[in-house]
């Protein structure tokens, strides 16, 4: 393998194909929710398969030829991802440490996924971790030697 510096044909292909990539992943999402068959996996299967064609009897160099190629690819690489994590479902180990929970979400297990995205959203929203006390407000609040007391703490 040799590394050189890129030409600038050959980083208009890359973006071009991993872009195409991207597009054929959500035409092919866009495309199951479309597709009348009840069978999940039949569906993938032909999804998937529609791709490899597309992908595999399109030839060239021009940038047709790669947008329709990438196309195909994401295809399949949506539906084979989807596939596996449907397969794999039904034998995940019980999420109970922080491996266990990794495998789970990187195989699509709902729990799993929301609870990280969860945290996640809570972590961009303030820039850190939710402190629980911050919805505390003194009710009624009252004036003793010179501090605030309350009859009761609510929580909002």
């Amino acid at each position: 393998m040799k590394t050189k510096k890129p030409t600038g044909k050959k980083v208009t292909n890359t973006v071009a194909t991993v872009l195409a990539v991207i597009v054929g992943m959500k035409l092919s999402k866009a495309a199951s929710s479309l597709i009348p068959i009840q069978n999940e996996l039949a569906k993938k299967g032909i999804i998937a398969t529609t791709g490899a064609l597309a992908a595999l009897f399109v030839d060239g160099d021009d940038m047709t030829a790669k947008i329709v190629q990438g196309i195909g690819a994401g295809m399949i690489v949506q539906q084979g991802s989807d596939a596996l994590d449907g397969v794999v479902q039904g034998y995940l180990p019980a999420p109970t440490n922080a491996g266990t929970k990794a495998i789970n979400a990187a195989f699509g297990n709902s729990t799993v996924a929301a609870s990280q995205e969860s945290l996640a959203g809570r972590r961009r929203s303030r820039g850190r971790l939710a402190n629980p006390f911050n919805n505390v407000r003194l009710a009624n609040p009252v004036m003793s030697n010179g501090n605030f007391t309350s009859d009761s703490v609510a929580m909002v």
